[in-house]
């Protein structure tokens, strides 16, 4: 039988030739996942890029124009650039594709909340804590929009309500001895002050 010798730099070319088309290939199947942009965005959202998550967000959009975390991606991107009327439109899209989606709901009473339009913010963040039970923040939040009211017994019913969703919260514990010390009741503001110095977060 006669044998066949190859050198190693034809073996490393012929190597070559298979392996480029096959990573085209993976690249190519990458590039039609609105997946690998969505991550692509959240990245530069945590490198605080916030032009560059767009520009991948908006990718994702053209592949899936219903793709609920592009849409969400975009709104937290815009409202980091201060455009908080396309960022509350992003989160209002999100929510026109998919009605349980409490992270939009708190998003959009964030901005709402950060622009003092309380009457706005408060049925999102009550949107928000009815679709997700123990929504630690969208609580701390809505109490203190009616502590800036001076509507301390409203502030405090939202705070037990969240106490029997949520046990461990420093925060929480910190916010009922906040709103008992406004409403004169030292002893019991004490007692939440104590709890809140023996958790951790």
């Amino acid at each position: 039988m006669k044998k066949y010798f190859f050198d190693s730099a034809f073996l490393k070319a012929l190597c070559l030739c298979a392996f480029v088309p096959l990573c085209l290939l993976l690249i190519s199947c990458q590039m039609k996942d609105p997946t690998f942009y969505t991550k692509a965005g959240d990245d530069y959202i945590n490198k605080s890029l916030y032009d560059k998550a767009i520009q991948a967000y908006s990718k994702a959009l053209e592949i899936d124009p219903n793709n609920t975390d592009a849409h969400y991606g975009l709104g937290r991107a815009y409202y980091n650039l201060s455009n908080f009327k396309q960022s509350i439109a992003s989160f209002r899209k999100v929510l026109s594709i998919k009605k349980q989606y409490p992270e939009a709901h708190y998003m959009i009473a964030f901005v709402h909340d950060r622009l003092n339009e309380y009457d706005r913010a408060i049925p999102e963040y009550e949107a928000a804590i009815k679709q997700k039970e123990n929504f630690t923040e969208a609580y701390l939040n809505l109490g203190a929009i009616y502590e800036k009211q001076e509507k301390y017994e409203e502030a405090l019913k939202i705070y037990e309500k969240a106490k029997s969703k949520i046990s461990d919260s420093k925060e929480l514990f910190q916010a009922l001895g906040n709103v008992y010390t406004k409403l004169g009741d030292e002893d019991k503001a004490k007692e939440y002050y104590e709890l809140a110095k023996g958790k951790k977060k």
